[in-house]
């Protein structure tokens, strides 16, 4: 059994209206870096970002992407980013936020 240890790095990209000068829209870039030495592996890292406006359907919709991609993949290691910065006022609102809900899924 291999250790695995990792950071995580964090950039934003600004978008910047070319009349009015202000931010329209930031991109947040996350970088997973390796810490450790380790032997080249088959496989490949998975990171699934969620929101609390997924708490209906996180659980299956992770399922579904782990099940999909192991027909044809070895997956090293799963991430699952939960992004809890924002709870109203999405852009695609859909459905309401229940946090307690997310963090029990």
């Amino acid at each position: 059994q291999v250790q695995l240890s990792f950071k995580i790095e964090q950039e934003e990209i600004v978008a910047i209206d070319e009349e009015s000068f202000q931010e329209y829209v930031t991109y947040h870039v996350f970088l997973l870096i390796s810490l450790d030495r380790i032997p080249t592996l088959p496989g490949c890292f998975l990171m699934i970002k969620s929101c609390p406006m997924e708490h209906e359907t996180i659980l299956s919709d992770v399922r579904r992407i782990v099940h999909s991609l192991e027909q044809t993949t070895t997956l090293k290691s799963i991430f699952l980013v939960a992004d809890t910065s924002k709870q109203d006022g999405f852009l695609r609102q859909y459905t309401s936020v229940d946090m307690h809900a997310y963090t029990t899924a």
